[in-house]
Parts: structure tokens; sequence; C-alpha cells
């Protein structure tokens, strides 16, 4: 099974360290300490059909509170795996009192990243035909590296990793009367590999949509627009590279389309068929999250 880029051991161990920090904020549990360090069977189990992730987590908290050797793993399964109310995502042994205390975050973990993967797997499953592709609408936002990686185990994709991973353009760049084209060519210069991009909403494609796509950007994020605008956006940018083919001194536009905002599953496959790149959806992480519990 693939390990859709797991975070860097560091990377991880880092994020596991913080969340159980904020954890300890008011101290330990005193009712957990009060029970031996006699090794206790313990299992996660679904209770709603779903998309497994967030294992390898709960491993890196349970070696981080009791030991890599104090530690088990009877059972596992990979991230990405198909559930249903019968699974078992991870069994193990551990010191009853670590088990008592780690059993509600890595229980939170369990179901929230299983969540956000199930939430994106429907979405990825339903335009498997199509060559859109759905990506976690600002995932930098608020997002730990946990739930981005979860939107990969759902075959989804992130738009960035941090704010300097994509340098973006927004519409205050058009409305301060930036040449947002000659800055697209700086930044493309100085750094050829990376990708620009540039976002608008509806207004600001109204507005400055010509101008974004004459930018020659790698790629146009419309927030929140309508259906026709979706229209209008891919019919301008058809005309732009057609424009592009009878001019040899312009090169041939490739700007990619992404639409993005609130959007359905239902409204995703329509995107999809109208020809859109990518799909930025915003709710994938939000709220996400697959009943998991703990049996002993």
């Amino acid at each position: 099974m693939q390990e859709f880029l797991l975070p860097a051991p560091e990377k991880l161990s880092k994020t596991i360290k913080q969340l159980w920090a904020s954890e300890l904020a008011y101290g330990s549990d005193q009712c957990a300490e009060l029970l031996p360090d006699e090794p206790l069977r313990a299992r996660f189990v679904a209770q709603a059909p779903g998309y497994a992730c967030g294992v390898p987590a709960v491993r890196e908290l349970l070696k981080l509170v009791a030991g890599d050797e104090s530690v088990r793993v009877h059972l596992r399964l990979s991230d990405g795996v198909e559930i249903d109310t019968t699974s078992v995502l991870l069994e193990f042994t551990a010191p009853a009192r670590v088990v008592a205390q780690t059993q509600f975050l890595a229980t939170q973990i369990l179901s929230h990243l299983s969540g956000i993967t199930t939430r994106t797997k429907a979405y990825t499953k339903a335009l498997s035909q199509h060559s859109a592709l759905i990506r976690d609408f600002y995932p930098s936002t608020g997002a730990t590296e946990l739930e981005k990686y979860a939107v990969r185990a759902g075959e989804g994709l992130c738009s960035r990793a941090g704010l300097g991973s994509l340098p973006t353009f927004t519409q205050a760049h058009f409305e301060l009367g930036c040449d947002v084209a000659a800055q697209v060519e700086q930044l493309r210069a100085a750094n050829p590999q990376l990708p620009i991009e540039i976002e608008l909403s509806a207004k600001g494609w109204l507005a400055y949509g010509n101008e974004a796509l004459q930018s020659n950007a790698d790629l146009l994020r419309l927030v929140d627009v309508t259906d026709e605008q979706v229209d209008a956006a891919l019919a301008l940018r058809a005309e732009a590279k057609a424009e592009a083919k009878q001019r040899p001194d312009r090169e041939d536009n490739q700007t990619l389309l992404e639409i993005a905002g609130q959007i359905s599953v239902e409204r995703a496959l329509v995107l999809a068929e109208k020809g859109v790149d990518y799909i930025g959806v915003r709710e994938l992480r939000d709220g996400a999250s697959l009943p998991i519990t703990i049996e002993y």
C-alpha cells in the first residue's frame, strides 16, 4: 500500500509532540495515573464505513508516551484502505496507564484523519473517469501536516504546503495597478521550477479575468464563481490559446484553471465535465470525522 507521502519522521514527531503537549496543558489525567503499568491489549474499531487514516500517527503517539519498547503492535491497517463497521484499524498492547492517557487523543486523530480521507475519496472516486483533480482549498491555513496527509491518502492534492511554496497573485495586485504579467515573468525567471498562481473572486473575474489569463501564470483560481462564469473563463482561455498559435511572437498560454469554494460532489462532476483542471474543495477538512472507538 502506498504511503501517500507520510510526513517526514521529524515532522511527524514534531506534530505529535505538539498535540500531546496541548493535551497536557492542564496537567495529566490523574485517573489514568492510578492505573498500574501492567500490559493492556486494546484496539481501535471503525463504527461506520469509510477509509482509514492516521494509524502511523497513533503509533508515534504511543511510542512518545510509553517508549518504543513498551508498545507491541499486533495488527494495523494501511492508510487509505477501505473499512467497514467490523474493521480494526490498530490493535496493540501497551501499559494500561498509557492506553488510558492517550485514548482520547488517539481516537480523535483516527476519527478526524479518517473523516478527511473518506470525504476526499468521495470526490476522487466520483471524478475517476475525468481528468480534473481534487485539491484541498487553502490547506495551509490552520491545517496540520497530518490533515494534508489525510487529503493525499484520499488521492486528493494539497494546493500549497505553505505561503512560500506557491507564489500567488491576488485581486489586490490588479486593483493596485500592478503589472502582473511582468511580475509573473520576473518570478518565473528567478524560480523557473516554481508554479505561479493567480486567485480571483467572482467580482475579480468580471473586472480582471482577461488580464489574469493574459498574464501567463501557471494556474488561475476562481473562487465562488457561477457555472456561467466558469463557461466564460474556459471560452476566454480557449481564445487566448488560439490567438497565441496565430502569433509566433507569443508563447502558447498554458494557464490551468481551478474552480474553488464550497463545492459538492455533484457540482464537482459538472465542473469536471466542463473541462476545468482542478477543483478546490473548501470542506475537505472542516468538521470531517469518522466514528471510531477503542475496545479492550
